[in-house]
């Protein structure tokens, strides 16, 4: 019987520099990847890799640079899997905050049922603005990826594929919200 195996990541917290400390915890983890064998035959072929959010520490484009150089590359070489296999989703450090600046200040005023949410959502002009502070981030994404990247990666995606003989869907969804512990 078919089976599909992943690598599921998330919070890496690039920062512009790479302190020594973060140096020996993705080695650690490039070593764990790359012996995932031991731990399971099933896992000796990784069909998938996740990052599910917070890639970056402040959403600036000096910080994928570094990200994809220092962490991502890494990973997905360790791991096997072509970039056409590699899903990225937003977290809220993604989210380069001073650009909220460039949204209407009263923009929580306005959002206050699903339907104007939807409103701005489908308005391709508005759900650009809104997506305007990951623009870093949707950047990178595009270029990371390539030909497999989704159209609006701030926003959502769907793809379907097939991996192993079976036929699957994968949806990201930006669910990045304002932490006040961030």
């Amino acid at each position: 019987m078919p089976s599909i195996a992943w690598l599921h990541l998330s919070d890496w917290h690039q920062e512009s520099t790479f302190p020594i400390s973060r140096r020996k915890v993705r080695d650690a983890l490039l070593a764990t990847v790359r012996r995932r064998r031991d731990f399971s035959r099933g896992l000796a072929k990784l069909d998938l890799v996740f990052f599910t959010g917070d890639l970056a520490w402040a959403g600036l484009a000096e910080e994928y640079h570094a990200a994809q150089a220092e962490f991502l590359d890494p990973v997905v070489n360790s791991a096997g899997v072509s970039r056409d296999r590699v899903f990225i989703v937003p977290g809220n450090h993604d989210l380069e905050w001073p650009m909220l600046e460039t949204l209407p200040s009263d923009l929580n005023r306005t959002l206050t049922s699903q339907e104007a949410v939807s409103n701005w959502l489908e308005h391709p002009r508005k759900r650009h603005s809104l997506l305007e502070p990951m623009g870093a981030y949707a950047d990178f994404v595009k270029r990371y990826l390539g030909a497999a990247a989704p159209p609006e990666p701030a926003y959502s995606y769907t793809r379907l594929l097939d991996v192993a003989g079976i036929p699957i869907a994968i949806t990201g969804l930006n669910t990045a919200e304002r932490d006040r512990a961030s």
